[in-house]
């Protein structure tokens, strides 16, 4: 198997899809790729429309095997690609109106693919059956840790009858399973509603040092995503002990205090990993905490890994002025397919003329619930209603938590919940995947940032602009 490794340089490759016997009045004509890289929390995403013949095409760069999630029609489908390797998939309608992939020069993406469904078929009731309605985190841990196992058995079952011939299918597959354990207690723990826990859920989404995150030759997407639910962890943290701060005292607080908390969690990639991620979301922070830029050029000659340093000396770069900033999503909105599930167009119109922050919170999220109470009731209050629009966008909440938690809000704003499809369309529009997320929008309906800092922390100075 080649030897892959975060330390090497970034290697570029080509994606192409083609839709076979492509018709363009039953076709899609644009589609969605999506992916998690490791330097930021934000989901990147790309919508891509296609040529003449139906063939969509994507370049990207990678030093490990990496995956990447394509939005066709109303399902999912994952790729898998090794570094500089270039991918030819096509795309083979069914009579159901999904599609079917064939790769015959390069079939890792559906050698995976098929593994994944022999060894992990989705069973939620059999999962569901096994927890028996158990809301306790260790229980929870355990019924995954279980099944787990069970998975690992199929595995060598079918490394033992050589079902595969490439190694990384076996790779990806264990790093695939044992990741799984932490992605479904996470999505478990807030379905079952253990926001009522928020110390107890906050202890679990923090790993023991030195346990989170090591280099391999394989990216894994659970994985990855874990991360954003142990940051959650590190920021619900700090949000309680700056809580009662404000202006630059509370923001410079809260950044001292987030560094100290990598510090004495993670190690290795894991703490660069946090680290990067963390750097990245203060950038967005004006003006930003006192020492970030020489604390963030330190890191970015210390660290040994291209996939945090090269893109965060390019967002860097556009801080200190030195480049203009390139903003995707302005792009993808004009791009959007006027049959998305896409609400934000419907918002914009009911109050044009007016500066509208739309913020993409959950019931289930501590730090979104601690801003909700604790900052936004002097934010709102700043603000004249008729200058400035408060629009919260509620995620995968239950209607009677999220209806009692706004009706006791001592401030005015407009509130809704989202479906999943519409969750799906704006994730993928405005790289949500952590919470709180928060979009801003000036007087003419024109995007300004597809991510700002929240109250008390950089939105006052972005919303201070649009209003001059």
């Amino acid at each position: 198997m080649p030897e892959y490794s975060y330390r090497d340089e970034l290697q570029s490759s080509t994606i192409h899809l083609q839709l076979e016997d492509f018709d363009a009045s039953v076709d899609p004509l644009g589609i969605t790729l999506f992916w998690y890289p490791w330097h930021t929390q934000d989901q990147k995403s790309i919508n891509l429309t296609a040529d003449r013949s139906g063939r969509f095409t994507f370049e990207t760069t990678a030093n490990v095997v990496t995956n990447y999630s394509l939005i066709l029609g109303s399902k999912i489908y994952d790729l898998v690609l090794p570094p500089g390797e270039d991918l030819t998939i096509r795309l083979v309608r069914k009579d159901d109106g999904t599609f079917v992939f064939k790769s015959p020069e390069n079939p890792l993406t559906e050698q995976i693919g098929e593994m994944i469904s022999i060894v992990a078929p989705l069973d939620w009731e059999a999962i569901n059956e096994k927890l028996g309605g158990s809301t306790d985190p260790d229980t929870i841990l355990a019924v995954n840790q279980q099944i787990a196992t069970q998975r690992l058995a199929r595995l060598d079952s079918l490394r033992k009858a050589n079902t595969y011939d490439n190694p990384l299918v076996y790779v990806y597959g264990e790093e695939f399973i044992k990741n799984k354990v932490r992605y479904d207690f996470n999505v478990q723990a807030l379905q079952k509603g253990m926001s009522s826990g928020q110390e107890e859920l906050s202890r679990l989404l923090i790993p023991t040092a030195g346990t989170v995150v090591t280099e391999k030759p394989v990216y894994n997407y659970e994985e990855i995503n874990d991360l954003s639910y142990q940051a959650m962890a590190l920021t619900h943290e700090c949000y309680l002990q700056t809580k009662s701060m404000k202006g630059q005292a509370r923001k410079d607080r809260y950044y001292e205090l987030y560094r100290k908390a990598i510090d004495s969690v993670y190690s290795g990639f894991g703490r660069d990993v946090l680290y990067a991620r963390f750097y990245d979301q203060q950038m967005m922070v004006e003006p930003t905490a006192t020492g970030l830029i020489e604390d963030l050029e330190n890191f970015l000659r210390q660290t040994p890994y291209p996939a945090l340093r090269v893109p965060l000396r390019e967002k860097l770069s556009v801080l200190k002025g030195e480049k203009s900033a390139h903003n995707q999503y302005v792009q993808q909105i004009e791009e959007l397919s006027n049959e998305e599930d896409n609400p934000i167009p419907a918002i914009l119109e009911k109050h044009k003329g007016k500066v509208v922050l739309i913020d993409f919170w959950g019931t289930w999220c501590p730090p979104c619930v601690s801003e909700l109470k604790n900052y936004y009731p002097a934010f709102a209050k700043k603000y004249d209603a008729d200058q400035v629009a408060l629009v919260f966008l509620a995620v995968k909440s239950p209607e009677n938590i999220w209806r009692k938690q706004i009706s006791e809000l001592t401030f005015s704003a407009e509130h809704h919940q989202l479906n999943e499809a519409q969750r799906a369309t704006l994730s993928n529009l405005f790289g949500i995947s952590g919470f709180p997320h928060h979009t801003l929008f000036d007087q003419s309906g024109k995007l300004v940032m597809a991510k700002v800092g929240g109250p008390g922390n950089g939105l006052e100075a972005q919303v201070d602009k649009l209003l001059d």
